[in-house]
């Protein structure tokens, strides 16, 4: 038919028999079996099914570091999800298998034995070797941060940028306070589906991603602060456990801002004296992201870490608190709302799922509403 050429993109109306195999309405046709093992497409857009949303699990192909991912999407302005919304770098994408993949890999339909399996058919073993403390992989279908999953809440949405979104958070730990009549409480979330920001790319600090997270993070800061004169606390886990990397930012009235240290330091203290189990906290503080040992720490793909970073203004640098962690150590995933509900004192809105914090539909889509009318001035997307 054709020379063997590596495709980035690859569209097809009609399936192929391979990834039909892996879903009982449809059928496919053994040509696009045929084109796709020599195209090898790192996208394989499928649109046989106009009923339905799916995506297989992304595979990797025998001495190749390329992976497919394939994606049936629904017609236009269908009851189903229509819209697939990715990250793709052209540039040197051979090099290695790319980090959202590596660790949820299925076994290459194109290479594997005839007959129908379903997802449940690939056990925890196979996808993830057998090591009982490795955290089974979530997919980005599954992932409740991510655009591939069918569910996710997109009426929560502020603001997509090309690699990250400013989306409203659920069950808001703040309250609306002064001038600001909404919660405040939002989350940065990069579209690409990864567990930390450093995963070991090259230029690093000069990535794309973390640019326009930076840019997101200074535009709700600058709005906290310029538009409600609202200090700023922003907290992020970077682990290799983590199923997909976000930033929490809480605005904080400026009376309180200065005792942070206090309930900083209460918390690390319970944390590590009353709840043994868990890692241990110990904080090194910074006064600029610039500072030679805070780089060395973040630049190293291998370190987990947990960070406050926290603006009294929009003006001036901000202190940044960094404690790092063995990546096998249980960690307090809430100790950031602890931390933050303290210095506010919100005892009763710790957790996102209590009666306290809980909104409606109707309610969450209004506070969308009144977020994005304070922060148009301010949107790096707009």
């Amino acid at each position: 038919m054709f020379n063997n050429i590596d495709l980035d993109i690859l569209i097809t109306k009609v399936w192929s028999v391979a990834i039909a195999g892996k879903n009982d309405s449809v059928t496919g046709n053994k040509m696009i079996d045929e084109i796709c093992k020599k195209t090898r497409p790192r996208y394989h857009f499928l649109f046989g099914d106009t009923d339905s949303f799916f995506e297989l699990e992304p595979f990797a192909w025998p001495e190749s570091n390329r992976t497919t991912r394939s994606i049936n999407v629904a017609a236009f302005h269908s009851k189903k999800k229509w819209a697939y919304a990715f990250v793709i770098d052209v540039r040197g994408s051979d090099r290695k298998l790319e980090a959202d993949q590596s660790s949820s890999l299925i076994p290459n339909p194109y290479m594997d034995q005839p007959g129908k399996r379903s997802f449940s058919d690939f056990s925890s073993k196979e996808d993830l070797g057998s090591s009982s403390k490795r955290k089974k992989a979530v997919l980005p279908s599954d992932c409740h941060f991510c655009f591939t999953n069918p569910n996710v809440e997109d009426h929560m949405f502020v603001s997509i940028g090309n690699h990250a979104y400013l989306t409203t958070a659920k069950g808001p730990l703040s309250v609306p306070s002064g001038d600001m009549d909404f919660h405040g409480h939002c989350l940065i979330v990069p579209i690409k589906h990864i567990p930390k920001l450093n995963m070991g790319q090259e230029e690093f600090f000069e990535s794309a991603l973390r640019k326009e997270l930076t840019s997101y993070e200074l535009s709700v800061v600058k709005m906290n602060h310029r538009k409600f004169d609202m200090s700023t606390v922003v907290f992020e886990i970077h682990s290799d456990q983590t199923i997909h990397f976000h930033k929490q930012i809480i605005p904080v009235p400026k009376y309180l801002i200065m005792r942070f240290q206090d309930a900083l330091d209460r918390q690390v203290y319970l944390n590590n004296e009353r709840y043994t189990t868990n890692a241990k906290m110990n904080f090194q503080v910074f006064s600029s992201s610039e500072n030679q040992e805070y780089k060395e720490i973040i630049g190293d793909s291998k370190k987990n870490f947990f960070q406050f970073t926290v603006y009294e203004t929009s003006q001036d640098e901000p202190l940044i608190y960094l404690s790092q962690f063995n990546v096998n150590d249980r960690l307090d995933l809430q100790f950031g709302r602890r931390v933050v509900a303290f210095l506010m004192r919100l005892p009763k809105r710790i957790n996102w799922s209590s009666p306290v914090c809980k909104q409606s539909k109707e309610q969450e889509i209004d506070e969308v509403k009144k977020f994005q009318k304070g922060y148009s001035a301010f949107d790096i997307a707009s």
